[in-house]
């Protein structure tokens, strides 16, 4: 019989009340690091909170760094991070710097409709849609997969919003600027070999770009979700059929013969589809869907039998009744 593992020992000991459970730090060897070859090629944003000023007024701050180079790209205080200030301070980047090939965040409500009440998209990502950026984002609770731009973070608060106050935003924006010119230009980044952002980020071509304004009527193109294996190879797949054409999908209802059944048929049904639940599949150039034949006594789908109760209305069906 093999050994147990540790954790089998672990949770035993833990089980029969001889150690105190303890949350366990993962090792830093658990972490894989990842990096994208070129610059341009992926920007990670993230928004600051709890920023104050002289007088208590908190404010927010949207950041961006470049994943190859740890060129911030990005760095704009905002009275209140909403859909709007974050988007026009994007906007702003991408006409200094050009648009990358794709920006990574994480599930904040400001970057995407994913876990929020609205069907979406919101605006940023019709603005990264409009503008031909890929919108990536991390799995939920993964905050090492953007972790570039939170050591960006801690090291912005740290050594700039702790050390000093500001008496209006304006004052603020000044000095911010200031900073982030020294730590692109002249402070050195070990994750790069000792060599400041600028050197990396200069390789990358910078064509001019003019930056389009979110459309409201923009498609809606959700963002990818990224999984937890290393890098960004984990790109969950997008749902199949999330933009068939609608009117691919018009359905025509028929009665047939037998007035107790009701049918939901497609239009130009090839012969050699079997009825029943089925996956879409193209035929024809037509879409074709699930065919659903009612029964007596049952519901079938929203449609209801002519003459019998559906589910949950109506009277009891009779004795003997299929249900």
């Amino acid at each position: 019989m093999p050994p147990p593992g540790r954790s089998s020992v672990y949770r035993a000991l833990v089980r029969h009340g001889l150690i105190q459970p303890q949350q366990r730090r993962r090792r830093r060897q658990d972490y894989k690091r990842w990096e994208r070859a070129r610059a341009m090629e992926l920007w990670q944003l993230d928004i600051i909170g709890r920023i104050r000023l002289a007088d208590g007024t908190q404010l927010s701050a949207v950041t961006g760094i470049d994943d190859h180079s740890r060129f911030c790209v990005l760095a704009r205080l905002l009275e209140r991070a909403t859909a709007r200030p974050v988007c026009d301070a994007l906007g702003e980047a991408l006409a200094r710097h050009g648009a990358p090939q794709a920006i990574l965040t994480d599930n904040g409500k400001v970057f995407t409709a994913r876990f929020g009440p609205g069907p979406g998209p919101v605006l940023f990502d019709r603005l990264c849609h409009d503008n031909g950026i890929r919108h990536l984002l991390t799995a939920p609770y993964s905050p090492t997969t953007t972790g570039k731009i939170e050591r960006l973070d801690k090291t912005m608060r740290r050594e700039f919003f702790d050390r000093q106050l500001f008496d209006t935003i304006q004052q603020a924006q000044a000095a911010l600027d200031a900073w982030v010119v020294h730590y692109n230009s002249a402070r050195p980044h070990q994750g790069i070999g000792d060599r400041p952002p600028a050197d990396r980020f200069a390789l990358a071509p910078q064509p001019p770009l003019e930056v389009a304004e979110a459309a409201q009527t923009s498609p809606p193109v959700p963002a990818l979700a990224l999984g937890r294996p290393p890098g960004l190879l984990a790109i969950a797949r997008q749902q199949e059929g999330a933009h068939h054409d609608r009117g691919s999908r018009q359905l025509r209802r028929q009665l047939t013969d037998d007035p107790e059944l009701r049918h939901t048929r497609e239009r130009h049904r090839p012969s050699d589809v079997p009825s029943g639940r089925q996956r879409s599949a193209k035929a024809g150039g037509v879409v074709l869907h699930r065919d659903r034949v009612a029964r007596p006594g049952r519901a079938c789908g929203r449609v209801a039998l002519k003459g019998q109760p559906g589910r949950g209305r109506g009277p009891a069906p009779a004795a003997g009744m299929d249900r």
